[in-house]
């Protein structure tokens, strides 16, 4: 888990998703922490959806369990019609991997949220599959 003391990155990751702002909270001005959260939990659904598609469909791909969610607040952001949403793999495992999501404002990082998502099979958390960590290891 990176420290508060580390610093962020400085290059977006090459992987992100583009999300439009519901009209209704586009009218407000400040996006609040509750709604960071679910921008959030949208990028890591279109990301697990992305690795579903490049593993030949969901029988390659495990379900998973998020153990641990964090998520910094740099600085104030507002809402604009489309929030773009950095996704990156890190640190990858035995059966979890760490996700790092982004959201920049110009040049500086407004929110950095990191989970630990578990690698699950019906008995509990389970080895990632080769094809898996392969694919992960590319979106580093």
């Amino acid at each position: 888990m990176r420290r508060a003391s580390e610093p962020l990155p400085a290059q977006r990751p090459c992987w992100s998703i583009v999300l439009a702002v519901d009209p209704e909270y586009a009218a407000l001005r400040h996006i609040g922490n509750l709604e960071f959260a679910r921008l959030l939990q949208d990028a890591r659904i279109a990301f697990n959806d992305l690795l579903i598609s490049k593993m030949r469909g969901r029988e390659r791909f495990s379900e998973q369990m998020i153990a641990h969610i964090s998520m910094d607040f740099r600085i104030e952001l507002f809402w604009t019609p489309e929030i773009e949403i950095y996704v990156r793999p890190s640190r990858i495992g035995r059966s979890s991997y760490e996700l790092e999501c982004t959201i920049w404002s110009g040049d500086r990082v407004a929110v950095h949220s990191t989970t630990v998502n578990v690698w699950m099979e019906t008995d509990g958390p389970a080895p990632i599959n080769d094809e898996a960590r392969t694919l992960l290891a590319s979106l580093n």
